[in-house]
């Protein structure tokens, strides 16, 4: 049997990980999408680990990258999984729980233990052998484009597009606090460096009363004819249907749309406020956007006991999409 080597990731390992990428995911990316997601994260470099096979191989990779979030008032560094590869050549030997065991080990000596992660349908079962427990689901929300039709015009709004790389006049938006007691930690830099994720184009789109401060916006990317929603803030039932209807109406100018998609927390305060303005979901077992993503954590049973409340959290495409 082929031993394996662990090894922490650095930056000059970068470029080993695209080949894994490709095996795995079909993804094609550059070291600028590692040095995005592992070095300019505000909140710290990335921990990852990879086992060399005795032929000098990149065999498999794991990691988990820090995030800041509120936990009942306080500051708290986590650390969300991302990124789990093993390549075709050298799947079946035992190579994932030989990383993920080194990284727990290591985080657990720290007193760092606490990671969050979103399982697929195939790795969950894994996940939660390995033991990860599960706190609640997340589903995908969608709008469909014809409601357009549905929505009346108010003329009461300023509507206009921001650039994604300045954000600064959301502050107030993108800052304010939540009302559940485990969140991400919002700022304008952590904000900046998520939206600058090279595999995505995202838009920003604005709303404001006249001569007054934007009050709600939107942020998304178009993919595959269909808009995926990442972010939104509104106050009120009418602003958020006028932002809907603006961003349909701008992009169906120049592409064919078929509908609006949003990936929250199932009961979650993100997926009832796109409720409010006209979000479904699919309330069935099978069929399109059936699926539910299961949300889940590894750490030390006394957190678990106290984060297993999933009133208490509050995720949104924001928290998973460039992950």
């Amino acid at each position: 049997m082929e031993n394996y080597t662990i090894h922490r990731l650095e930056q000059v390992d970068f470029d080993c990980l695209i080949p894994l990428m490709q095996d795995c995911f079909g993804m094609e990316v550059d070291i600028s999408y590692f040095k995005w997601k592992y070095i300019d994260n505000p909140d710290g470099f990335v921990r990852g680990y990879y086992a060399k096979s005795e032929s000098d191989e990149i065999a498999a990779y794991y990691g988990v990258i820090p995030q800041m979030i509120s936990y009942f008032g306080d500051d708290k560094l986590i650390y969300q999984s991302c990124d789990t590869m093993t390549h075709s050549k050298h799947r079946r030997k035992g190579l994932f729980q030989l990383l993920a065991k080194h990284c727990y080990s290591e985080l657990e000596q720290e007193n760092q233990l606490f990671i969050i992660g979103f399982g697929g349908s195939e790795s969950t079962p894994g996940f939660l052998k390995f033991g990860w427990k599960h706190l609640f689901n997340c589903k995908n929300l969608f709008y469909p484009a014809f409601f357009k039709n549905f929505i009346l015009k108010n003329n009461s709004y300023t509507i206009s597009d921001c650039s994604i790389h300045d954000v600064t006049e959301m502050k107030h938006l993108i800052e304010s606090d939540t009302t559940n007691s485990i969140h991400t930690k919002r700022t304008i830099d952590k904000y900046a460096w998520r939206l600058k994720n090279p595999l995505r184009a995202y838009k920003m789109i604005t709303l404001a009363t006249k001569q007054q401060n934007p009050t709600s916006f939107l942020v998304y990317y178009v993919e595959n004819n269909t808009i995926q929603l990442i972010d939104h803030h509104f106050n009120t039932i009418s602003e958020g249907k006028q932002l809907l209807k603006n961003i349909l109406t701008n992009e169906k100018r120049t592409q064919y749309i078929k509908g609006i998609l949003a990936f929250s927390q199932e009961n979650g305060n993100w997926s009832l406020s796109l409720q409010k303005i006209g979000f479904m979901s699919n309330p069935f077992s099978k069929g399109p956007l059936s699926y539910r993503t299961p949300f889940i954590t590894f750490t030390k049973e006394e957190d678990y006991q106290i984060v297993k409340n999933y009133t208490y959290w509050n995720i949104s495409p924001y928290d998973h999409d460039s992950l």
